[in-house]
Order: C-alpha cells, then structure tokens, then sequence
C-alpha cells in the first residue's frame, strides 16, 4: 500500500489517525511487518486503557503478553485476544464502534501484505509493538462527546 492509499484509509471524511501516523513515518517502518506489529501494540494499549476505565484500574489482558514474548504466531493470538474482548466490553457501553473496526480493518488489510513468513526479528517485533502501545491514545484518540454519540447509534 503506498502512501496515497494509506492516507485515503478514512471515517467519517477524516483521515484515521493511525493510517495518517505510518504515511507520515513510512521510512520508519518500512513495511508491512512493522507496520502490523506497531498497530497490534497500539490496539492492545486501547485495551489496556478500556480495562483499566472499566476494572478499577486493573488490566488482566497485561497477562496475555507473557513477558512481551513475540513471535509471528504470538502477535496473532494477542490480535484475536484483543479483539475479542473488546466485542466483550461493548456490552452494556459501546467500544467496539466504528473506529475501531476502520482501525482493524486497516490493521487486517496490512496484515495481509507482510510476507510468509515474517523477516523481522524478535527484538524489532518487541520495540514495534511497545512503540504502539505506548502511543495508542495518538493512534486511537479518546472518543469526543459527538463521537460518543455516534458509536451508541452503531
């Protein structure tokens, strides 16, 4: 996907923050590994953030991470892992609205472009996915009182 591409990943006539952050970075991450790696990490940090909103501060999917021991098949379950329990979260209050299906979208269309299998390293995979999940409220901002609204509407 080149750079207009990413930057044509759009919700509501607005460029989704996380496609706009790779266009803006692509030689940075220079591929689709990275690229998914980092978004996993960022998806997991809105995970991570919904928990600790929902669960007096605690965050029990932390435990999913097993010591940040990635591999190619370890960053699918986290993915599965995680989008799972965000459809748990959505019920009563939405969570898994629009935007972070644009997100998972986006993150599943990168996904598959990376090659079989993966060329990046363990320890290139841990700094991706940290990268992400520390930057996750600039990848998946808080969601605004009009935004709020929508996503109860879904």
């Amino acid at each position: 996907m080149d750079i207009n591409e990413e930057k044509q990943v759009k919700l509501n006539d607005k460029i989704l923050p996380a496609a706009q952050f790779i266009a803006e970075h692509l030689t940075f991450f220079g591929d689709a590994e990275r690229e998914v790696t980092f978004l996993v990490g960022g998806l997991f940090g809105k995970l991570e953030a919904v928990q600790r909103a929902r669960l007096a501060g605690n965050a029990p999917i932390v435990e999913v991470l097993s010591g940040l021991d990635l591999s190619e098949n370890r960053l699918q379950k986290i993915f599965v892992a995680v989008v799972k329990k965000m459809k748990e979260y959505s019920k009563p209050k939405p969570v898994y609205g629009a935007r972070i299906r644009a997100y998972t979208e986006f993150l599943s269309k990168r996904w598959t472009e990376c090659p079989a299998p993966w060329n990046l390293s363990i320890d290139e995979m841990k700094f991706q996915f940290t990268l992400g999940w520390t930057l996750s409220r600039q990848l998946l901002p808080p969601l605004g009182k009009r935004e709020k609204i929508e996503n109860k509407k879904e």
